[in-house]
């Protein structure tokens, strides 16, 4: 009989230390975190804003561009000037001489994000362009000096910048894409410009573009549209494949 109590008592013994070891292998499991899913804070942005249904880094963006943003004081006003005299005749002179200094989406969003925000932020914006400083009051009504900035820097940092003259006025077109398809030729085609013109119009009753055609046109288009036109900017993420019902408009001068 006490042969078979102490054996009742190793084997008792022997399933507690069982149960002791699995519990503390599964607090170890669970309380411990994977390498492979540890998140390096650093690679976390702080600040991500939301521009066209397109998530930005704003952060990684400021470090990009800020270096053409000069903060001044004046009188008691806040000034932001875009680009030194110096920096606006070097990146016209890249442009000219051929580089294809590219923009993506993210970019383009960016710098229409922020220049929108400058206006807010100071009492004045300047931006300098090969020769000449022209001024904003911030402070004023008239706010289509958010467009006429905005569509300066781009033109100032992308090679892959196209104009429409219409009877309404000109439109300016510009392409975001990473592809090495976007270059100047594409889009100096007058075509391809004409047809994006009567897709974000749409003037279906033109007797040389009607729908079908400007569809099957644009199904061979490389890239994401920004369309600057009478003091608003417009975006179309995907031209290829787009309807009209796709276009965002990214600023309005009359209600901003």
């Amino acid at each position: 009989m006490g042969k078979t109590k102490g054996f009742i008592r190793i084997i008792a013994s022997l399933l507690v230390t069982a149960l002791l070891t699995l519990s503390l292998g599964i607090y170890c499991v669970f309380a411990r975190e994977p390498a492979d899913k540890a998140v390096n804070a650093g690679e976390i942005s702080p600040n991500i804003i939301n521009v066209g249904g397109v998530p930005i880094s704003q952060q990684k963006y400021d470090q990009k561009f800020g270096i053409y943003t000069h903060i001044s004081y004046e009188n008691g006003k806040s000034i932001a000037t875009l680009f030194t005299m110096e920096q606006s005749w070097e990146l016209k002179y890249r442009r000219e001489y051929g580089e294809p200094m590219r923009l993506t989406n993210e970019e383009i969003l960016y710098l229409i994000s922020d220049t929108i925000n400058l206006f807010k932020e100071y009492d004045e914006v300047r931006i300098s362009n090969c020769g000449y400083v022209k001024s904003y009051d911030t402070k004023g009504k008239n706010k289509k000096g958010v467009y006429e900035v905005a569509s300066c820097r781009i033109e100032t940092l992308c090679s892959f910048v196209a104009l429409q003259s219409t009877g309404q006025g000109d439109v300016t077109f510009v392409i975001g894409s990473d592809s090495e398809l976007v270059d100047s030729s594409y889009l100096s085609t007058r075509d391809w410009i004409s047809v994006v013109y009567y897709f974000l119009t749409d003037e279906k009753d033109d007797a040389h573009f009607v729908i079908s055609e400007i569809k099957e046109i644009l199904s061979g288009t490389v890239g994401s549209g920004f369309w600057f036109y009478k003091g608003n900017i417009y975006f179309v993420y995907n031209l290829s494949d787009a309807n009209r019902g796709d276009l965002k408009c990214l600023f309005d001068s009359n209600t901003e």
